[in-house]
């Protein structure tokens, strides 16, 4: 279960990560 979730954590963070970068340069800028 635990691994499970863990699995679903990295993928969204891998799958998150470009789109928080994008939002954070427009926020900073």
């Amino acid at each position: 279960l635990i691994g499970q979730i863990l699995t679903v954590v990295y993928f969204l963070y891998y799958l998150l990560n470009p789109l928080v970068n994008k939002w954070w340069d427009n926020l900073l800028n």
